[in-house]
């Protein structure tokens, strides 16, 4: 035996039903037998913690659980795999709010099979509070259809089981449960509670050592009988207590049949006999609760009796249904719903009472004469034969429920399906529809595809379809599928190549979104295919115009670097050597010779600069850098360069910056003094009276961005407004004099312009003749800059001047094949009281390394048998040394620039080598190395 926790207003179900005669003129046996043997799964529930007072046979089939597994379990424990669905909320609220719960096609994955393994189930399914005479809730009942299998077909009739959770009392009193031997068996907590005997006193045939000693054959002589006769076992008999007095009980079991009929468990309880006064309002709130359970419930029930089928029961919803008033109860079908007789349904009914087959139907039309009109109506219902004790068939109960909704809803979906058709199979495109399954299985393929690829419907549908995929693309349309099907969300394919019907692959790409019904159950993949071949061979088309073109701008840029190393090579001598001899005692003709040179060399340097920076504008192969710098610091170094030009031409210069320039920004520093010194060197060079004004402000700041306007203003000669479009082509100037008067070559605000452009800035222009030009320009730098990189450039600053007095005893190894131009780097290095080393190559100079010791390396890039690149390499990879390790190198472009720091070199100085500029790079590599 054993006890179940059950509400204090419940009423005594087992030891009292044999008491109960009417309910409403309704046997109430046979409402019992209606429940306990129908072919549905019923439960009750009891207390907010829904604990199972009662399940019938079918609930315990349908969940692969006995009684013993489910009374006095909550819903929770039985079903722990439904946490996180709602499901406990649902039981929860009808419990708080009365209120019932229906349900149409409930998703849930449940364990029936208790082993771990949830299957997924549809339900339609009814929670509905049971309440007492003072219309207090004390639990619920739970009526569901399963419906799984018409929902997994839904096109197709099918065959599902109905599980109803059936309603029974509450039970005031002690349950146990006995195995078919009269033994109990596990937990017996009500037992227990009564009897005060532990679990090993009451296992087996112990509890009857509990049954006072006079009554103990008499219990075990009736409970014999019962089970001989496969009836109730009703005794009284006394208990002893836990308080070891001696208490009488009325005690009632009931025998629970399977399938076949054999007995596989006695549910008993034990009522106290002193309670048996309040047994007429038991039995009142047990014929209530009987009633309110069949009548008040949302699926319509009946029960016809005999051959003549008389309405004996009638519950509220069938009722309704029927449109034919109250007064039905006592007549018969055939008088009642005529038009139902017409349309056979009498025959259904009768043929299950001549053979006692169940008879169940889906979504089954019937036309009913209800509100004064004609209705289609549509059914899910269930023919059961009624049976009295002697296993009798006494009349038919009908269960059902109205579709009729969800018929319309599947026939619009049927109408909806044509009408997507007959559009899809229109269109110049292939159309798909997958069924809800990973496989990518297709159900649908519109003519398009069909044509195209030359596959017969039958071949294509399944997987059929991807059998004129190219077998190296499977992989890819079916993994993107895949991800989409897992997370049901839009999804498009790579180039996949598709069989055309005369053999030959074609190009296609393939879109998808997953499709949902309007209750949001997924319900597969729906996809366009496009033939993309024209749009992918043009692709093809231009990626190889872009190599070829790519290629061509690398041979410019290699010619560029070839053009830098023999111009600047011969400059390198001419200007350096020009320097040199400048520092030496010269008489005056000899120094005014000297100095032409010097000019000369200087404007050829500048002319060769300008013509290789176009070029490698128009080209596309300029770079530009983001570094930080200090904008200001740099203007105030610019300006410098021009102080003794501008005391010269006695001309006056003005410099204003804006106090909310940023102390550093984030852009290309060269590139900006290149701009500023063509376009200040223009105003000087055409100014001879007058001043020179430079402003600088800031036009807008954000937190990352900051625009900067650079205005140069000069009292000039000014420039006609018909050339103002024109100053900025290549080779061009305001006036054919000005050439010839001022000289230059036109290229500079050429450049100016196109550096401002590619930076993404304008330039602007005004002028009027004799009066002066004012040429502006805007650019955008960015600012998310570090502090550090302050502290950084002051430190650095700070230690190269520091270091300025330390550089003694350096020894330097140059690497240059140029004779003049070992001479003259000899004559540059030993001005700085350096020691030097020469090396024809780069490998002479790393046998050199090997056998001697050096400060610095300075490293020409164009060099025999070993250029200075691979030098380099050698000596880091190889050799493992981190000596510094300057370039000396005629090529300027942005990309030898990047090769000499990819390998390993500290630096870089183009030549002509500037004197001045060479030894801060030697003391800024050096001083770094040594800390």
């Amino acid at each position: 035996m054993r006890k179940t926790t059950t509400s204090s207003n419940a009423a005594s179900y087992h030891s009292e039903t044999d008491k109960l005669h009417t309910i409403s003129d309704i046997n109430l046996k046979q409402l019992k037998s209606i429940f306990q043997n129908a072919p549905a799964a019923i439960a009750i529930f009891n207390g907010s913690e829904h604990r199972f007072i009662m399940a019938n046979l079918k609930y315990q089939k349908q969940n692969n659980r006995t009684e013993n597994d489910l009374l006095g379990r909550t819903f929770q424990e039985v079903f722990p795999e439904l946490t996180g669905t709602g499901s406990y909320e649902i039981f929860d609220t009808v419990f708080k709010t009365g209120e019932t719960f229906t349900a149409s096609e409930y998703q849930a994955m449940i364990d029936f099979q208790n082993n771990g393994i949830p299957e997924l189930c549809y339900f339609n399914f009814s929670l509905e509070a049971l309440k007492n005479e003072s219309n207090e809730i004390y639990g619920l009942m739970v009526m569901a259809l399963d419906i799984t299998k018409y929902v997994a077909t839904r096109k197709k009739i099918e065959e599902s089981k109905e599980r109803f959770q059936a309603a029974v009392e509450a039970v005031h009193g002690v349950i146990w449960t006995n195995n078919t031997n009269g033994e109990m068996e596990g937990e017996q907590p009500g037992w227990s509670s009564l009897s005060g005997q532990n679990f090993e006193e009451y296992q087996g045939y112990g509890w009857t050592n509990a049954i006072h000693p006079d009554d103990t054959h008499g219990t075990i002589d009736a409970w014999n009988e019962a089970f001989r006769e496969r009836k109730d076992f009703i005794y009284e008999h006394r208990v002893k207590l836990k308080n070891d007095k001696w208490g009488h009980f009325s005690v009632k079991a009931i025998p629970l049949l399977n399938e076949e009929g054999k007995i596989i468990e006695w549910v008993g309880v034990h009522t106290d006999i002193t309670e048996q006064k309040n047994a007429a309002k038991k039995i009142e709130e047990t014929e209530h609760k009987y009633q309110k359970l069949i009548f008040t419930s949302p699926y319509m029930i009946a029960i016809f009796k005999g051959k003549n089928l008389i309405i004996e029961i009638a519950n509220d919803a069938i009722l309704e249904t029927w449109g034919k008033g109250k007064d039905v109860i006592g007549k018969s079908f055939y008088d009642v719903l005529p038009e139902a007789v017409e349309q056979g349904y009498d025959k259904l009914i009768i043929n299950v009472f001549e053979t006692g087959e169940p008879y169940q139907a889906y979504e089954t039309p019937i036309t009913l004469w209800r509100n004064e009109k004609w209705e289609l109506m549509h059914y899910n219902f269930i023919y059961q034969a009624q049976r009295n004790a002697q296993g009798e068939i006494e009349g038919v109960a009908i269960l059902a429920n109205e579709v009729t909704p969800q018929v319309l809803d599947k026939m619009r979906i049927i109408e909806s399906e044509e009408r997507f058709r007959l559009l899809a199979d229109n269109l110049p495109l292939s159309v798909f529809v997958f069924e809800p399954s990973i496989e990518a299985n297709v159900s649908y393929l519109n003519n398009y595809w069909l044509e195209y690829t030359n596959q017969t419907f039958e071949e294509a549908i399944g997987k059929g379809w991807n059998d004129i995929v190219h077998p190296d693309d499977k992989h890819l349309i079916m993994d993107v599928y895949i991800h989409a099907f897992k997370n049901q969300i839009p999804y498009s394919t790579p180039n996949i190549r598709i069989k055309r019907h005369d053999g030959v692959y074609r190009w296609f790409t393939f879109y998808g979104n997953p499709r949902f019904l309007n209750n949001g159950e997924f319900v597969g993949m729906i996809t366009a295919g496009f033939d993309i071949t024209e749009q992918k061979l043009f692709e093809l088309q231009l990626i190889e115009e872009k190599i070829k073109a790519e290629n061509v701008v690398q041979a410019k840029q290699q010619f560029l670097s070839n053009m830098s190393h023999e111009i600047r090579t011969p400059m390198n001598a001419i200007v350096g050597f020009t320097n040199v001899i400048l520092k030496t005692e010269l008489n005056d003709s000899q120094k005014q010779y000297l100095d032409a040179i010097k000019v000369s060399g200087d404007g050829l340097l500048v002319l060769i600069n300008d013509i290789l920076d176009l070029a490698k504008v128009n080209s596309g192969i300029m770079t530009f850098e983001n570094t930080a710098f200090d904008l200001v610091e740099c203007i105030h170094k610019i300006v410098l360069l021009f102080k003794i030009k501008l005391l010269e031409k006695k001309l006056k210069f003005n410099l204003n910056l804006d106090d909310s320039i940023p102390n550093q920004i984030i852009g290309d520093p060269m590139r900006l003094r290149q701009i500023i010194l063509n376009l200040l060197s223009n105003a000087i060079k055409f100014t001879d009276i007058g001043s020179i004004s430079l402003n600088v402000k800031v036009v807008s700041h954000t937190k990352s961005e900051v625009d900067i306007e650079f205005k140069i203003t000069d009292t000039g000669i000014g420039i006609a407004n018909e050339k103002l479009e024109t100053i900025f082509n290549n080779f061009e100037q305001a006036d054919a004099s000005t050439s010839s008067h001022y000289g230059g070559t036109g290229l500079g605000l050429a450049i100016v312009k196109k550096l401002i452009e590619n930076q993404g800035g304008t330039i602007d222009t005004k002028s009027e003749i004799g009066k002066g030009s004012t040429f502006s320009f805007t650019l955008k730098f960015r600012t998310n800059y570090l502090q550090d990189n302050v502290l950084t450039k002051t430190t650095e600053d700070s230690m190269i001047c520091q270091s300025d007095m330390e550089l003694k005893n350096i020894k330097i190894l140059v690497a240059e094949d140029v004779v003049l131009n070992q001479l003259l780097i000899k004559i540059i290095l030993g001005d700085f009281n350096f020691e030097v080393d020469v090396a024809d190559n780069g490998k002479i100079a790393i046998e050199k390394l090997k056998t001697n010791q050096y400060d610095l390396i300075l490293m020409d890039l164009h060099m025999p048998e070993m250029n200075g690149l691979d030098a380099t390499k050698y000596i880091r990879e190889e050799m493992k040394s981190q000596i510094p390790i300057i370039a000396l190198t005629a090529d300027v472009t942005q990309t030898d620039i990047d090769k000499c720091l990819a390998v390993g070199m500290h630096d870089y100085i183009s030549k002509p080598i500037d004197e001045t500029l060479l030894y801060e790079k030697i003391v800024k590599v050096l001083n770094n190395n040594w800390h």
